[in-house]
């Protein structure tokens, strides 16, 4: 994998040399490569423009592949080593990528809320393991007193009725029953969604730290500077 950045000071291009018969192999190792970056770098990795070149001519000789990004922020990749190999973590970084890129609360927070679901996929266990992990939340307290103030004694209940349902489904029968369906051109329940998504993202930060093992950005350096070490002591 090449990643070039002398086209654009913000849309570096990352070119993958693959056979045609693996272009889907080459897909997925780029969009897992930038979404570990959208996880250790908490940045956006947006598709600017992507294609896979074909040429007859090649025959069965390797053809480049290449996906054209943009990263946002710079990031420093001069330690960087791959974090996940595990094919659940790697959905989770991918949805996370999809959540921390998107410019729809909306989409952010079904994309931050399916990453819990990974693991517990029914109502019952999502809602449990919310409410057992509510008193992990470190950056927004003040969003969780204020839905405690708002006669939410249920949170786990709460978002997953309000936001994860609410999200999901559209059937206006929904509302006939008292249950929310959330209205894409309605101001409060944009307002709302975004208020409440800082809170669903740092479970799903949560989650992915503690139940399925995947390293912060501080632990990650620290290993690969471990890593980086132990290859000088060999040299010598």
């Amino acid at each position: 994998m090449e990643i070039r950045i002398d086209e654009h000071p913000f849309a570096p291009n990352i070119f993958l040399e693959t056979t045609s018969k693996k272009r889907d192999k080459a897909h997925e190792a780029i969009f897992g490569f930038l979404s570990e970056l959208s996880w250790l770098f908490q940045t956006k990795v947006e598709l600017l423009h992507s294609w896979i070149e074909s040429s007859e001519k090649t025959g069965g000789h390797k053809q480049p592949s290449w996906m054209r990004k943009d990263l946002v922020q710079h990031v420093d990749l001069v330690a960087y080593s791959q974090i996940c190999t595990d094919d659940i973590q790697k959905l989770a970084l991918g949805l996370y990528r999809e959540g921390i890129t998107t410019n729809s609360v909306f989409y952010s927070f079904l994309s931050y809320f399916k990453i819990i679901t990974i693991r517990y996929p029914n109502r019952k266990q999502v809602v449990k393991w919310i409410n057992d992990n509510i008193e992990n939340i470190r950056n927004r307290p003040d969003l969780i007193n204020h839905l405690e103030n708002e006669k939410v004694g249920d949170i786990g209940q709460y978002l997953y009725s309000s936001g994860r349902c609410a999200l999901a489904h559209a059937d206006w029968r929904r509302k006939m029953k008292g249950e929310q369906v959330v209205n894409p051109n309605n101001y409060v329940d944009n307002m709302r969604i975004a208020k409440e998504l800082p809170l669903i993202k740092e479970l799903a930060d949560i989650f992915m730290g503690n139940e399925l093992n995947i390293p912060t950005y501080l632990e990650a350096m620290k290993k690969w500077k471990a890593e980086i070490s132990e290859k000088f002591r060999r040299r010598k």
